[in-house]
């Protein structure tokens, strides 16, 4: 079986491998080898790979950079057919999403609430462990205690 990446997959591909080699140089060749390693196990095993609620096409995610390979057999040209490579943060277009304004605003809610939790926090830390107990005193740096 020989192996046809579509447009779409080599872009998807060059674009990857170009962002890791500006972002994280060091992993690109990793994920290149690993994009690799999984087409040839599915050239090996092609139906081995969960199917997609598109008839017809594959999915074989390559967990070590959260990238799926959607593929499609065409039995009649002995032809394994790349259709896209795709990391789990893009949308379908392969773009990444942008956050809409109710995102944004309900992002904007946790975080201030986990800012308000934590602060909460440390408050309670600080008064437990940074406070004399009733009844009680710490003695300065420098004294001790009789």
């Amino acid at each position: 079986m020989k192996c046809r990446y579509t447009r779409t997959a080599e872009a998807e591909f060059e674009a990857s491998v170009d962002y890791l080699i500006e972002h994280a140089p060091r992993v690109a060749a990793r994920f290149a080898d690993s994009a690799e390693t999984a087409i040839q196990q599915i050239l090996e095993y092609p139906y081995s790979a969960q199917q997609t609620e598109k008839a017809g096409v594959h999915r074989k995610y390559v967990r070590a950079f959260r990238t799926s390979i959607f593929y499609a057999v065409d039995e009649k040209s002995d032809e394994l057919v790349i259709l896209n490579i795709r990391h789990a943060a893009l949308a379908v277009g392969g773009v990444m999403p942008t956050p809409n304004q109710a995102n944004r605003s309900l992002i904007v809610k946790v975080f201030t609430a986990k800012q308000a939790a934590s602060s909460r926090l440390s408050s309670a830390v600080e008064q437990w462990f940074c406070k004399p107990k009733v009844g009680g005193s710490i003695p300065s740096a420098g004294t001790t205690e009789q």
